[in-house]
């Protein structure tokens, strides 16, 4: 493989890897509404919930 091609892509490689971060850093700063870790879709009674954590909206 040449020095060119391998140069080129390089940079073809970092160029869509900065374009994928910059799409998922926008995404998230547009998006603000809450995101589960974890969903349960069965009923289940309060006193089973072990933790409840709110995060107030600000840079975190």
């Amino acid at each position: 493989m040449t020095s060119k091609l391998a140069v080129a892509l390089l940079a073809a490689f970092l160029l869509s890897a900065a374009l994928c971060e910059a799409a998922v850093l926008s995404r998230m700063s547009t998006e603000l509404r809450c995101q589960c870790i974890k969903t349960h879709s069965t009923p289940f009674h309060p006193k089973f919930i072990k933790e409840l954590r709110v995060i107030e909206s600000g840079p975190h």
